[in-house]
């Protein structure tokens, strides 16, 4: 059986969140600035992760 493949969009913030989540991402993935890994990360706050996954979560996409 083929599974259908998903869209995985990075977020380096809020705004580039919600475009993601608009434009048909099926999941984003993020990093708090403790725990990204790029070189010169622009990282979410927790409290705009927070706010990310509620905006999210109607369109039942998920926040990685």
């Amino acid at each position: 059986m083929l599974q259908q493949p998903e869209l995985l969009a990075p977020a380096g913030s809020l705004e580039t969140l919600k475009y993601a989540v608009m434009y048909g991402a099926d999941a984003v993935y993020c990093a708090l600035p403790e725990f990204g890994m790029r070189a010169a990360p622009i990282n979410l706050t927790v409290g705009e992760l927070h706010e990310g996954c509620i905006f999210a979560m109607p369109a039942a996409k998920r926040s990685i």
